[in-house]
């Protein structure tokens, strides 16, 4: 729940943000408040973080950076232990390489590594949770009722922890309607199955769609940005309609 500013001062700042004023347009008053730019900036991007906006329609856009702005976001989420932003995915699974999956894991094994109860987490965020890792009340205490047993292993490491957490999401169905996006490719990852095997696995996530979806007919498209080199960009497009139609394959550089 948001607080609601209870100083005039605080109102005067929240207007001001949702305005998007610069520093210079601030009035004296609120200059005052807040001393210097830099504090005004910080205030900027705190209240973006607090309200989960996009940094592209946000004031936050005009102060910080792309990557700072999300990153700062996902360490005040993480410290919260609130809900994965599923409405900024395009960017945090995409470019951070951060899925719902492994946020939650990551959040559960902090809970349990400074020894806090189940019920710390916020009902939402543990449901969610569940959902994707398959951990409630029960798996929670007794996995650490097996790191506890270890006792000076225990104290001594943390991280035993992490090895008794799941290391795939749990089995889920795949509605028809879903769109699937790609993450970006390292230049590692790149390398290592090459064009063939990408095309491979375009092929096997078809079938594996298929057989998810109960319509007769399916529809499904995923695009790849494949990083060739420093100057040239190929776009991938897998369009399969049905499971014994070809696969059409549409390489064109951008």
């Amino acid at each position: 729940m948001q607080r609601i500013p209870v100083t005039v001062e605080e109102q005067l700042i929240l207007k001001a943000i949702k305005e998007e004023c610069p520093w210079e347009n601030l009035s004296k008053r609120l200059q005052a408040t807040l001393t210097s730019k830099e504090e005004w900036h910080r205030r900027i991007v705190e209240h973006c973080i607090k309200k989960r906006q996009q940094w592209n329609t946000s004031f936050a856009r005009k102060v910080c950076r792309e990557g700072e702005y999300y990153e700062d976001m996902m360490r005040y989420l993480r410290k919260n232990l609130a809900l994965f932003p599923y409405h900024l995915a395009e960017y945090v699974c995409r470019v951070m390489r951060v899925s719902p999956f492994r946020y939650y894991c990551d959040m559960i094994f902090e809970v349990m590594k400074n020894e806090k109860p189940y019920d710390s987490i916020p009902n939402f965020s543990a449901a969610d949770a569940l959902r994707l890792t398959g951990i409630g009340r029960n798996e929670f205490i007794d996995i650490m009722n097996k790191c506890r047993s270890k006792k000076i292993m225990w104290k001594l490491n943390k991280s035993i922890a992490k090895e008794l957490l799941p290391t795939q999401p749990v089995d889920f169905a795949i509605e028809p309607w879903w769109g699937v996006c790609l993450v970006n490719f390292t230049l590692e990852e790149f390398k290592f199955p090459g064009l063939k095997g990408l095309f491979q696995i375009g092929i096997s996530l078809m079938r594996i769609l298929s057989r998810s979806c109960s319509m007769q007919f399916l529809l499904f498209q995923v695009r790849m940005l494949l990083l060739l080199n420093w100057q040239q960009l190929c776009r991938l497009t897998f369009l399969n309609c049905r499971l014994l139609h070809p696969l059409l394959v549409d390489l064109g550089g951008l």
